[in-house]
């Protein structure tokens, strides 16, 4: 099973490698900085890396050209992602959001338009492929200091939804991940009280091999059950969250 794997360089992209790794899998790692990436080649040798820009449309297309030389892929999990808190009175330079916008939406859309051929190709033995777009309980009710970064990741939720309804037919599993706020470096400073980004990436890879077509983790779980039973409740608690 070969998996590519978008923000692999740290936070839960890099714990998603070391998962898919002791489950026996060969992974490609995708990172934009270098750097970062030899440090985790260094960790894990095995794992093939390729640096590339996601944000932009020439990047992801020589990103999926570098991963279809090495072969067909079984997985492609869209984590790489980004969050920019954003006062809409003070809003900054445009170029930061529509630059959060195209690595949240496009880059995993995209992604999946240029590598669906491969996951497709499945040989009549193989097991089922599988595309896991990494959202957010933000998804589901937005956060008021960040909106790009809601609506991206409620974008990415809907096409997920109608993608999966697609490919019902298909040898193509679409899978949703719904993390709860994770202890990494974009959430710095509000994450006292985080889940561990292994113990999110633990949860994931075992959703993956359950086939579970929507995985919420931690308290990503009883957001889903509030919104149930009341929305409006739920988006009061996300609001200020």
């Amino acid at each position: 099973m070969r998996v590519v794997v978008t923000g692999a360089t740290g936070g839960i992209g890099r714990e998603l490698v070391s998962a898919f790794v002791a489950a026996g899998a060969e992974v490609i790692a995708h990172g934009r900085d270098s750097d970062k990436l030899e440090d985790l080649a260094a960790s894990f040798p095995a794992v093939a890396t390729v640096c590339g820009d996601l944000s932009t449309a020439h990047g992801r297309a020589e990103f999926a050209d570098a991963v279809m030389a090495m072969g067909d892929v079984d997985g492609l999990v869209n984590n790489a992602g980004t969050q920019t808190p954003v006062d809409a009175q003070n809003p900054g330079p445009w170029t930061t959001f529509e630059s959060e916008l195209c690595l949240n939406v496009h880059a995993p859309i995209h992604l999946t338009h240029l590598l669906l051929p491969s996951l497709t190709q499945r040989r009549p033995t193989a097991p089922r492929a599988f595309i896991v777009n990494v959202t957010s309980g933000l998804a589901l009710a937005p956060k008021a200091a960040s909106a790009p970064y809601s609506a991206s990741k409620a974008a990415l939720r809907s096409y997920s939804q109608a993608l999966r309804w697609q490919l019902r037919d298909s040898p193509v599993a679409v899978i949703e991940a719904l993390p709860p706020l994770v202890k990494t470096a974009m959430t710095e400073g509000r994450n006292e009280d985080a889940m561990a980004p292994s113990e999110c990436a633990r949860h994931i890879v075992r959703g993956v091999r359950a086939d579970q077509s929507e995985i919420y983790i931690g308290k990503a779980k009883l957001l889903r059950v509030v919104m149930r039973v009341s929305p409006a409740l739920g988006r009061r608690i996300m609001r200020d969250s």
